[in-house]
């Protein structure tokens, strides 16, 4: 792996924290079953990228369906965990 890739490896792995983080945070604030919407037109969005010969679309594209992927498992989990009434 080249210098290049590295710095790509470097910036897409804390924005794929980052949105696991976020969509946790989030999960705990919206209706269930919305994360696993946003997780899945994020995956679909990736998908629609064509990279071509272009690596940072590779990455771009890579990161967003990873993102969707994890994110999805994170919307599947909360669909059947029981969240505490908030009064």
């Amino acid at each position: 792996m080249d210098s290049t890739g590295k710095i790509y490896l470097v910036v897409s792995l804390p924005i794929i924290i980052l949105s696991l983080i976020t969509f946790w945070y989030l999960s705990k604030k919206m209706p269930k079953g919305s994360i696993l919407a946003i997780c899945a037109v994020i995956y679909m969005l990736g998908y629609s990228i064509d990279p071509g010969n272009q690596r940072a679309l590779y990455i771009l594209k890579g990161t967003m369906q990873m993102i969707g992927s994890l994110g999805a498992i994170l919307g599947i989990i909360d669909l059947f965990r029981k969240k505490k009434s908030q009064l």
